[in-house]
C-alpha cells in the first residue's frame, strides 16, 4: 500500500517529513512509527522513501568495493564482482546470522554478487577443487572449495590472499573491525587471508 499521491510527493521532494506526511492522510504508509524524517534515510530502511541520490551512494559503495580490488587484484570488473560474491557466499554460509548478516545487509550489491557467483561457471581445476572441497565439508573443506572456485575464476594464491585483504577492509568500514574480528574467530581458516 503507499500513501496518497500529494503526501508522497511531498515525502520525496523533501519537503515534509513522515510525521507531517501521516498528517496528509498516508496512514497506509508502511511503517507509521518510523522516527526516521523522509530527507535521512538508512541503507536497507524499507520506511524511507530512497530517492535515486541515495540508490547511487548505495551502488558506488559496491563498486568502489569492486574497484579497489580490480586495481590491487589485477582482475577485470565481472571477475571481481563475482569473486566478491563467492567470498560473501561462504561467510554467510559459515555465519549465517551476527556480523555476517549485518555485512550482507549493508553492503548494498551484496546479496547480487553472491547470486552472480553462484551463477558463474567454473573451469578446468578450480571446478575440480570446488567439487572436492564440499566433499570434504568443514571449514577446512570449505575454505578449499572457496580456493577452487576463485581459481576457476583464473585467480591465484597471491591475488586470492589481496581479494580477502580488500574484502575484509572494506568490511571493516562498513561494519567496524569489532565485527570483522568476530568473523575471522568464527571462521579461524581465514585468519592468514585477512
Amino acid at each position: 500500500m503507499a500513501m496518497d499521491s500529494a503526501a508522497q510527493t511531498l515525502v520525496d521532494s523533501r519537503q515534509i517529513n513522515h510525521a507531517a506526511a501521516r498528517k496528509l492522510k498516508a496512514s497506509r504508509w508502511p511503517c507509521e512509527n518510523s522516527p526516521r524524517l523522509a530527507f535521512l534515510p538508512a541503507p536497507g530502511d524499507k520506511c524511507a522513501p530512497v530517492d535515486a541520490g541515495w540508490r547511487s551512494l548505495e551502488r558506488r559503495q559496491m563498486e568502489e568495493l569492486i574497484q579497489r580490488i580490480r586495481a590491487s587484484v589485477g582482475i577485470d570488473e565481472n571477475t571481481a564482482k563475482a569473486a566478491i560474491g563467492h567470498v560473501l557466499g561462504f561467510v554467510q554460509k559459515e555465519i549465517p546470522e551476527g556480523p555476517v548478516a549485518d555485512l550482507i545487509n549493508k553492503l548494498p550489491g551484496a546479496q547480487e554478487a553472491i547470486a552472480v557467483a553462484a551463477a558463474t561457471p567454473l573451469e578446468g581445476l578450480g571446478a575440480a577443487l570446488g567439487g572436492l572441497g564440499s566433499l570434504l565439508g568443514g571449514a577446512k573443506g570449505d575454505i578449499m572449495g572457496l580456493a577452487g572456485k576463485l581459481s576457476g575464476l583464473g585467480l591465484d594464491m597471491g591475488q586470492m590472499q589481496k581479494l580477502s585483504h580488500e574484502i575484509f577492509a572494506h568490511a571493516e568500514e562498513v561494519i567496524g573491525k569489532e565485527n570483522v574480528d568476530k568473523i575471522i574467530a568464527a571462521i579461524p581458516v581465514l585468519a592468514p587471508f585477512r
